[in-house]
């Protein structure tokens, strides 16, 4: 049984004689020899071996030098990485000279504005230390508000952007006069970086930012400040090591507190110090403004004038989008002037024996623009409608001052009584009708009553009406200044008004008009329009026109001279020179930006506002302030509307008399057009009132004002009450009949009918009417901003109907 046991696991091909067995070794396990024995066929390579084979099959360890090394036999990753290196180095350069206000080639110097925001501290000095540290000599002779530009030394130069282009600074300290900012303002409109000058021996009671200070840093917030701030510190190597290390902790507490998003304070003591606050300065990388990276704008460093050709010429770099004679610039504090010729000249920072370029000349201004703001005046536009019979009586009967009325002979003011006045009143309209004239015509005055108390004919007398109610004038007095105390309190109707004794509520507020509701009645906007519309300027589509006319710009700054301007150092020569630019001072900025086109004309500007927190001064709707927008401000006298949360150009915007704090409004003004984005601060005198951005030009924008005329119930019964002292006349209560009536406690009603000649009405309203609460009746009425001249620069006396032909040319403004 073994036999066959063994025969039947080991069939007999694979059974044979037992190997021999070494003594020294121990025996192995049985191994079975496979049955499908495969071999696979190896792959024909014809290539050749690359240098990675090589190495993996040589057995020495040999290495290729790196400037031997092939770059063709780089990885395909390692080559993209590589042209993505190089890209992103391209596209910062680029990058850096837009900051700089450069398009291409060699950027233009960067531009560091010294301001000193304390009177302890002083700018010129830090101004004279960095200049000695650059390695300019007699730099402690330098002058102040003298603008200089200077090489930076190689210890301060940035490694890999610009290093093998050269890097330069401008220094302008501009002059501190408290009250008036605008210098400093001006300078800070097209620098790079702001170097803020601060004291070193600030405490909590003397702050580094003195009052001056902090009235120009809230301005300068406003209008936007440079990206870069850099802060300075003068005295802090005269203190004892323990002060000095607190004093710069107070500084550095009050340098960030003011520019959250800044942290680079230095010390400018030492000149070790210096050093490092030029290399803070070199490092500083500008981000660009949004509102002037489309325009051209030059910070002028001299200025030339020829009376023989009556031009200016304006010296500096061209920063921006650049300058084109096809289009007219603006002088900031002054006004439009038309650009006759672009000078490129040599660099005078850059040795390179350049010489002068004409890049652009014209013999004359643009045919396909003017200067002139306002269309042309058409005195057949105007609507020719005859007036009426009654018309003419009305307006007769509004032009008298007093309303006279005849009254039995021999009574006095004190003896009528407001029954009879009525009566004598109704009498003598019957009379007027019926064509009979007055005998005499005396005023009710009680001396003159007594005179003619012994005339024995029986005759008529003619009283003044006024001086009846004027034993009433305590009483309306007293109502006028509950009236006052309400407004203030109740927040509900900031919009009351009285309805006036002397003159009828229906004339008095003939242009008003009732609406169902504010948000959805319709209001055609062109409906009665003043006679200034007819001179002003109005866009179809604004958007569109506004890209198109930036499209046209950019593509005429770009071709000036082949290759544009922007970068280069210029001389431009300007033409229509406004006269105030030869008061310009010496030791002030003069800043010279590009216009688009039809931004020379007038149109109904608005701009999206706030009230500045530290203004305390009332703020009212048509005074004349200052407007500044971008690089452009003038006087305007604005009206202000409460702005919606979203903006759009066919809202009703509810008119604000006044600007209150916490709130944003609209301001509308007749001014020049101005593209955005642009900045915008108002300043109310010397103080500066508000600060916002401007939008989009539209005079058909409605500002629509409210008048809330209330009264009050005499009596109350369910749903009806007997209403008084919202009307004094019952022909004023059946013209205002069809409007709505509300209430403080949010009823709504009607009026039904007069009760009495004395002003009581009967209302009726949806819900029980409670004694204590307020009637109000609603009438509305567009607001037109005031005209004003002086805004684009015309007499103050200019009639809108002056014609072209009488039109004295733009003054100063």
């Amino acid at each position: 049984w073994l036999k066959t046991l063994t025969s039947f696991f080991f069939p007999r091909s694979q059974v044979g004689p037992a190997p021999a067995v070494s003594s020294s070794m121990p025996p192995a396990s049985h191994h079975h020899r496979s049955r499908l024995k495969q071999v696979n066929k190896t792959h024909k390579d014809k290539s050749k071996p690359t240098a990675a084979k090589k190495r993996r099959g040589s057995s020495a360890d040999t290495r290729v030098s790196l400037k031997r090394l092939d770059l063709t036999a780089i990885r395909k990753c390692d080559r993209k990485n590589a042209a993505v290196q190089l890209r992103k180095i391209k596209n910062q350069e680029i990058v850096f000279a837009k900051r700089l206000g450069g398009v291409g080639g060699i950027p233009p110097p960067k531009t560091v504005c010294i301001v000193a925001f304390h009177a302890a501290a002083d700018a010129l000095l830090v101004k004279r230390r960095i200049l000695a540290a650059c390695g300019l000599p007699d730099a402690e002779k330098t002058a102040a508000h003298v603008p200089i530009a200077v090489n930076l030394p190689p210890y301060a130069h940035q490694v890999g952007i610009v290093e093998r282009k050269g890097q330069r600074i401008i220094l302008w300290d501009p002059p501190r006069q408290p009250g008036n900012e605008w210098p400093t303002l001006d300078a800070l409109k097209v620098s790079d970086v702001l170097l803020a000058v601060l004291p070193s021996d600030c405490t909590a009671e003397d702050p580094a930012f003195d009052e001056a200070g902090y009235a120009l840093l809230s301005r300068a917030k406003g209008q936007g400040l440079p990206s870069s701030v850099v802060g300075a510190v003068v005295g802090l190597d005269s203190m004892p090591a323990k002060k000095k290390a607190e004093q710069k902790k107070m500084v550095h507490r009050y340098f960030v507190s003011d520019f959250p998003t800044q942290e680079k304070l230095c010390n400018a003591d030492t000149e070790s110090d210096v050093k490092n606050l030029v290399r803070t300065l070199s490092a500083a990388t500008p981000k660009g403004m949004s509102w002037r990276e489309d325009r051209g704008y030059v910070f002028a460093d001299s200025l030339t004038v020829d009376p023989a050709t009556r031009t200016v010429a304006v010296t500096g770099y061209v920063r921006g989008a650049g300058f084109s004679c096809k289009h007219y610039a603006h002088l900031t504090g002054h006004g439009n002037c038309s650009v006759r010729s672009i000078v490129r000249l040599p660099d005078p920072l850059l040795s390179r024996g350049e010489a002068e370029e004409v890049l652009e000349q014209v013999s004359a201004a643009p045919e396909e623009f003017d200067l002139k703001p306002l269309r042309p005046y058409d005195p057949t536009e105007q609507e020719q409608i005859m007036p009426t019979d009654e018309e003419i009586r009305d307006a007769e009967r509004i032009r008298r001052r007093t309303r006279k009325i005849k009254v039995p002979k021999g009574m006095t003011s004190a003896g009528i009584t407001d029954t009879e006045l009525a009566w004598c009143e109704d009498a003598s309209e019957e009379d007027d009708e019926e064509g009979s004239e007055p005998e005499e015509d005396v005023e009710m005055e009680d001396a003159a009553a007594a005179s003619d108390a012994e005339d024995s004919e029986d005759q008529l007398e003619v009283v003044d009406a006024d001086q009846v109610v004027t034993k009433d004038m305590v009483e309306a007095e007293k109502k006028k200044f509950q009236l006052e105390m309400r407004s203030r309190e109740d927040m509900d109707f900031p919009d009351e008004v009285d309805t006036p004794l002397d003159i009828a509520a229906r004339v008095r507020f003939q242009k008003y008009r009732g609406l169902e509701s504010f948000r959805n009645s319709s209001w055609d906007p062109y409906e009665e329009l003043p006679l200034e519309y007819s001179r002003i300027w109005e866009f179809e589509n604004y958007d569109q026109t506004q890209r198109a006319f930036k499209k046209q710009f950019l593509a005429d700054a770009q071709v000036t001279g082949g290759a544009g301007t922007s970068g280069m150092y210029c001389r431009i020569v300007l033409g229509d020179v406004p006269e105030s630019l030869a008061q310009h001072p010496t030791n002030h900025p003069l800043i010279l930006s590009s216009l688009y086109p039809a931004e020379t004309k007038v149109s109904v500007m608005h701009s999206s506002i706030q009230r500045h927190d530290e203004y305390q001064e009332i703020l009212t709707s048509k005074a004349e302030v200052v407007i500044q927008c971008g690089f452009r401000r003038f006087p305007v006298r604005p009206v202000y509307a409460e702005a919606g949360k979203r903006y759009a150009p066919d809202k009703k915007l509810k008119y604000a008399r006044f600007l209150h704090q916490g709130i944003t409004a609209v301001a509308s003004w007749y001014g020049p057009i101005v593209f955005g984005p642009a900045p915008t601060i108002i300043l109310a005198g010397p103080h500066y009132a508000a600060w916002g951005s401007v939008q989009p030009a539209a005079p058909t924008r409605l500002v629509i004002k409210r008048s809330l005329l209330t009264g009050y119930p005499f009596k109350t019964h369910k749903r009806k009450a007997t209403v008084r002292f919202m009307f004094f006349d019952p022909d004023d209560i059946r013209w205002f009949k069809p409007v709505e009536l509300v209430t403080k406690n949010g009823l709504r009603g009607h009026i039904e009918e007069p009760l009495g000649t004395h002003g009581y009405m009967k209302c009726r309203f949806n819900d029980y009417i409670r004694g204590d609460d307020t009637i109000c009746l609603t009438l509305y009425k567009r607001q037109y901003p005031p005209w004003y001249p002086p805004s684009w620069g015309y007499p103050a006396d200019y009639k809108v109907e002056t014609l072209d032909d009488d039109a004295e040319p733009p003054r100063a403004g």
